[in-house]
């Protein structure tokens, strides 16, 4: 049977941190789960907006401590996929948030498949989604 490897969109994580019951069932049945730099930065960022900052940043901590995840970083490869995207979705006049774009670009590097909620993640050849993508 083939690996199962899930990578965390920024709003992916968001649905699990509100408990969201199809993100955390994707996650219990994927042998790996990955969440971006990118989406950690995100997510930091969305954090100190908040007024429970200190509290959504321990529990981040605590999630990225579990021994199935997987914090993925961004190298060389990474770039190279991030601007064939890029210009690809240029090239059709669909651009997308650059931040979205990185992220596609560790899940395709990765070979995992994308859990997310934005639909123009669609646009993107070569990247595996979530069925929970509305097409």
């Amino acid at each position: 049977m083939e690996m199962t490897r899930i990578l965390l969109d920024t709003n992916a994580y968001i649905l699990y941190a509100k408990k969201d019951i199809k993100v955390i069932s994707k996650i219990l049945k994927s042998d790996e789960v990955c969440i971006s730099v990118i989406s950690c930065g995100e997510l930091t960022a969305g954090f100190l907006k908040g007024s429970k900052s200190e509290a959504n940043n321990t529990n981040l901590k605590k999630f990225l401590s579990n021994s199935k995840i997987r914090l993925l970083g961004v190298n060389k490869k990474t770039s190279e996929i991030y601007g064939k995207i890029y210009f690809g979705l240029q090239k059709i006049g669909k651009p997308i948030p650059i931040n979205d774009i990185w992220i596609a670009a560790c899940a395709i590097e990765t070979n995992s498949i994308l859990i997310t909620h934005d639909r123009h993640f669609l646009s993107i050849p070569d990247l595996k989604l979530w069925k929970g993508v509305v097409k």
